[in-house]
């Protein structure tokens, strides 16, 4: 007879826990609050405003990647084909009332510089800000393989 386990949520992290769970044979049960699975990533309406919250792009996929390595583990990588994001801009922060549109690009240094561009007054808290972002992705586990967890 398997161990059972009971997972709290059926967001991404709780599906994703399930399915790690069941692979190594235990008998998963996923209870979660909410009438649907993953309340969190489906679309909501806000004061008229439809908001699509579901997954739009991931890293991580490129081999050795914090994702590839997970979906490798879980036997879902089949098919899988990463293309890459658009370095000058995947992503892109408006502000309509002000005319102003600002495409977001990979990398830190990149993004720090966008930012301080566009925002020349603001240039010392986006250089803070962003040592802050660089120091979390160097020093935590669940970002960075090469850092050793508990």
């Amino acid at each position: 007879m398997s161990e059972k386990a009971v997972v709290i949520g059926s967001g991404i992290a709780g599906l994703t826990a399930g399915t790690v769970l069941a692979h190594l044979d235990y008998e998963v049960s996923i209870l979660e609050r909410a009438r649907v699975p993953s309340p969190l990533i489906r679309g909501f309406s806000r004061q008229g405003h439809n908001c699509d919250v579901g997954l739009h792009y991931s890293g991580g996929l490129a081999p050795g990647g914090m994702l590839s390595r997970v979906f490798s583990g879980l036997g879902i990588d089949d098919g899988i084909e990463p293309v890459a994001l658009d370095g000058e801009g995947f992503d892109r922060i408006s502000w309509p009332e002000k005319r102003l549109h600002v495409s977001i690009p990979t990398g830190l240094d990149s993004v720090s510089r966008r930012l301080c561009d566009t925002f020349p007054s603001s240039a010392n808290a986006v250089v803070k800000y962003m040592e802050v972002v660089r120091h979390a992705l160097e020093t935590t586990p669940f970002l960075n393989p090469e850092v050793p967890s508990w």
